[in-house]
């Protein structure tokens, strides 16, 4: 399964996204993703950790997915110019 194959997020410091955690997350959403978009909600379950995911939920996650990246919030997907956006805007 794609979890399987996913780094471990929990492996990192909690909310912090580097450029090592970036090039894994990049490495992953290139590969789950299809035209270069993912669904938001698979795109949240791979840059956060369940950890993390327990102390940001999705709906916070979402009210500032929608406050930052317009065309996520109009297509409900992510491209990884948007991942970008939203980490440096938000994290």
């Amino acid at each position: 399964s794609l979890a399987a194959a996913l780094p471990p997020a929990a492996a990192y410091p909690h909310f912090e996204f580097g450029d090592a955690r970036r090039g894994e997350l990049q490495s992953t959403f290139d590969f789950a993703a299809e035209n270069g978009r993912l669904d938001a909600k698979q795109t949240y379950k791979l840059m956060f950790s369940k950890a993390e995911r327990e102390e940001y939920g999705w709906a916070q996650f979402e009210e500032d997915l929608n406050a930052t990246c317009g065309a996520a919030k109009e297509s409900g997907t992510m491209a990884w110019g948007d991942v970008v956006s939203f980490l440096d805007d938000n994290l």
